[in-house]
């Protein structure tokens, strides 16, 4: 902004505006300055030459505007400047044929004209500036009205003095208006190439920032895959040992079954074949017994297997119709035993309790799986560091569904620790974690809290400070 324009705001108190607020309101206070200053140098040449009495509507004007802006340099209205500057521009017109004797006998008239674009430029829609523009000009033509059928009374100003006004006014007046558009134009010139440089920077600014967004998604995308695999292998310790235990039953009943076969066998060449169909009868019976126990086992490990796979693999993205109930069920044994399987096992009391009424609920299977192996999994964490320094404690970990107002509630309790009150606006946010070293990467809560919300739901936490917290979610229920 140029000098001038910074001068007059400070003074004005107005260069907190909008940069074309402030380049309207400059040209004004100076548009009105200067035809104050024309109309002192017209009074005082008309005085030189002997005709005083013309300068009287002259200095009223004079002293109306240094008036107005005094008492806009005090109010810091522009409100309230502009609305008396226009009362004055509009009586001005009136004001000189009732002073003047009429138009015809001052030059005073090319001052008047000057005014109506100095009242227009007032407005900032174009329609206030027409409405000023036409009363102006009935101002006007109402004063030409009673110089033609009102003869003058007052004084008479000579017709070479009339003349030589008329030049200088009129050299004068446009001068001021040409170097005052010229300076209009130029700064708007400046402001376009500054406002171009501008969207240039911008531009380059917005490719920057479009470029480290990019980045960013590609780290975090990176993290969150970190994520799933430290938690996929913190779950395979647990899923070696969990179904090694099974198949050593499958294994040893398949063992054992073979040799009661071959016993079977041995029966069938006995000669009596009364005590060799008791016998092979009873082997066979034991064999029933033993396949049903590789069989249970054996689904064991299948349903375990089945549940890692679940939480490796990656999202469908597509909501199903799941049994809700067998999912959490699944998953809270499948954390259970990794958290036994891993360093610094402990013993933990899980109290789960499914409503039965909660049938098939819309959810992505793999990723509602993250959600409560990672809340199992924090509160197996939270325990155990209670454990290490409690006296007396008994970890407990209970696990509730529910159904009201057609939502599905999902309650993952512990009895820990308990969240601090001064982190528990922090715990959702990404990369926030509470564990020591490379125990967590502060994105398992984040992960749960983005899944949840994909599927229209949402998660509240409760927790006293020493005895424990409590997870409730709440997910649509399918109608």
């Amino acid at each position: 902004m140029s000098d001038y324009k910074k001068v007059l705001a400070n003074v004005f108190s107005y260069s907190t505006c909008e940069e074309e607020e402030q380049q309207q309101r400059s040209i004004l206070i100076l548009l009105v300055g200067l035809t104050a200053f024309a109309g002192l140098i017209h009074s005082i040449i008309y005085t030189m030459f002997g005709v005083s009495e013309a300068i009287v509507a002259i200095i009223i004007y004079i002293g109306f505007s240094l008036f107005n802006l005094t008492l806009y340099y005090f109010s810091k209205s522009y409100i309230l400047f502009r609305n008396i500057q226009l009362v004055a521009i509009l009586l001005f017109p009136t004001l000189t044929h009732v002073l003047n004797g009429g138009f015809e006998q001052s030059s005073v008239v090319v001052l008047a004209a000057m005014l109506s674009p100095l009242g227009a430029l007032m407005f900032h829609t174009p329609k206030a500036a027409r409405v000023f523009f036409y009363f102006f000009i009935l101002t006007i033509l109402l004063s030409t009205l009673l110089d033609i059928f009102t003869p003058s009374t007052q004084f008479s100003i000579p017709k070479e003095i009339r003349m030589v006004f008329y030049f200088f006014n009129i050299v004068a007046i446009t001068s001021i208006s040409f170097f005052l558009l010229l300076k209009f134009v130029m700064d708007n010139e400046k402001f376009k190439q500054l406002l171009k440089a501008k969207n240039v920077e911008l531009l380059e600014e917005k490719q920057r920032v479009e470029e480290t967004l990019t980045e960013l998604k590609r780290t975090q995308s990176q993290l969150i895959q970190h994520e799933k695999l430290a938690s996929l292998g913190q779950l395979t310790a647990g899923i070696a040992h969990e179904i090694k235990n099974p198949l050593n039953f499958v294994n040893n009943f398949s063992e054992l079954s073979i040799e009661m076969i071959d016993e079977v066998f041995e029966e069938l060449e006995k000669p009596d074949p009364k005590e060799a169909l008791e016998n092979i009868t009873l082997l066979l019976q034991d064999v029933k017994t033993n396949l049903q126990k590789v069989y249970k086992h054996g689904t064991r490990a299948d349903r375990i297997v089945k549940s890692m796979l679940m939480h490796s693999r990656g999202s469908t993205g597509q909501k199903v119709p799941t049994a809700l109930n067998s999912l959490i069920s699944e998953n809270v044994t499948l954390s259970f035993h990794s958290m036994r399987a891993n360093k610094n096992p402990y013993n933990v009391s899980l109290d789960i309790n499914l409503d039965e009424n909660i049938g098939l609920v819309l959810v992505i299977a793999e990723d509602f799986s993250r959600v409560i192996i990672n809340l199992c999994n924090n509160a197996f964490d939270a325990m155990r560091e209670k454990l290490s320094h409690t006296q007396g404690y008994s970890p407990k970990l209970s696990i509730t569904t529910s159904m009201a107002n057609n939502q599905v509630n999902i309650q993952v309790a512990d009895n820990g620790p308990g969240i601090p009150d001064d982190i528990k606006d922090k715990i959702l946010q990404p990369f926030f974690t509470t564990k020591k070293g490379t125990e967590g990467t502060g994105l398992g809560l984040s992960i749960t809290h983005d899944i949840i919300k994909v599927h229209d739901g949402e998660i509240e936490i409760e927790s006293i400070e020493g005895e424990g917290a409590t997870f409730t979610i709440s997910i649509p229920a399918i109608n």
